[in-house]
């Protein structure tokens, strides 16, 4: 089994979210038993931390923007 990890940046548009579909498509046509894992788009891991860290100051931030 192989297993494939795509980070925020390989997922962050629309043309790196094609290119990791032929990836894994490329090892599926292989025949390769593949366990595949995702992390958040580009960027939301970042505003997940300052939206927490905003909550804990009490802080009213639009992590958003």
């Amino acid at each position: 089994m192989r297993v494939l990890k795509f980070g925020g940046s390989s997922i962050s548009d629309a043309e790196r979210i094609r290119n990791v579909e032929k990836i894994i498509l490329g090892k599926l046509n292989e025949k390769e038993q593949l366990a595949v894992v995702v992390s958040a788009h580009g960027g939301v891991t970042n505003k997940l931390i300052t939206l927490v860290e905003s909550i804990v100051k009490n802080q009213d931030v639009n992590p958003l923007i």
